[in-house]
């Protein structure tokens, strides 16, 4: 069975991922497990083999959309602009677009001293959190999550089966899955909605986002998960058809004889 596992780290450390990957490949499966890259400038496509299995990376979209970035932080485009002309001696193409950046630049800056006002306002005046806000949020997901997604399914082989490690890889688990006529394992490692940047957004956005969990984890075929705690918490939040408790422990070893 040709089986395929997403995840969004570089599978460096992971090691509750690498240890699926290994005991699905000594069980004679063909495993391939898509990451991201381990540094920014690195493309996507390159693969390395380990313990039985293989690994694509695949970068992850660095670049917030312009308008966002001229909105939110437009002291950020000079930078862009200086980023785009350090790479003008490869691209010489895209000088028109150095020289656009730098006059969106020029033109912003009286933009970027009201925003700036505005920023220390709302943090020592208003003593608003300065963390992200339902926008970045949002936009987080279509520019990265839902980008590397369509990126790890382009490269993804032919597959039995997509397993998808946390509610980040799922849209990817369940595109490829299409795809293919295969089935989806949803792997959730915690209670994805509860951590994190998750936790910290408005009542009405996590609803959301808990209705689209639901809804994607309708399309798989089993839940795992790390203990009967987050089990049936899961089961009551997703309602998976079948759910599976798998430990995060070492492999399992013999004792030498005293």
């Amino acid at each position: 069975m040709n089986v395929v596992l997403y995840v969004m780290n570089d599978l460096s450390h992971d090691a509750r991922v690498i240890r699926e990957a290994r005991s699905l490949a000594a069980e004679g499966h063909h495993v391939t497990a898509m990451a991201t890259t381990s540094s920014p400038d690195q493309s996507s496509g390159i693969r390395e083999s380990r313990d039985g299995f293989e690994v694509i990376h695949v970068a992850v979209p660095r670049r917030w959309p312009l308008w966002y970035v001229w909105l939110k932080h437009p002291w950020r485009i000079g930078r862009r602009a200086v980023d785009e002309l350090r790479g003008i001696r490869r691209r010489p193409d895209r000088l028109p677009q150095v020289l656009g950046l730098a006059a969106l630049a020029v033109v912003s800056i009286p933009w970027m001293a009201i925003r700036a006002g505005w920023d220390g306002i709302s943090r020592l005046v208003l003593r608003r959190p300065t963390g992200p806000g339902p926008l970045d949020y949002i936009l987080r997901w279509r520019a990265f999550h839902l980008a590397w997604a369509r990126a790890a399914v382009a490269l993804a082989p032919p597959a039995d089966v997509h397993h998808a490690n946390d509610m980040d890889t799922l849209p990817a688990a369940l595109a490829a899955a299409r795809r293919d006529g295969g089935r989806v394992v949803y792997d959730s490692h915690e209670i994805y909605l509860e951590s994190g940047i998750h936790a910290r957004q408005p009542r009405w956005l996590r609803w959301v986002m808990a209705r689209w969990e639901r809804s994607m984890a309708a399309r798989t075929v089993a839940l795992v998960t790390i203990n009967q705690v987050c089990a049936t918490e899961l089961g009551r939040r997703l309602r998976p058809r079948r759910t599976v408790v798998v430990h995060n422990c070492p492999p399992r070893w013999t004792p030498p004889t005293p």
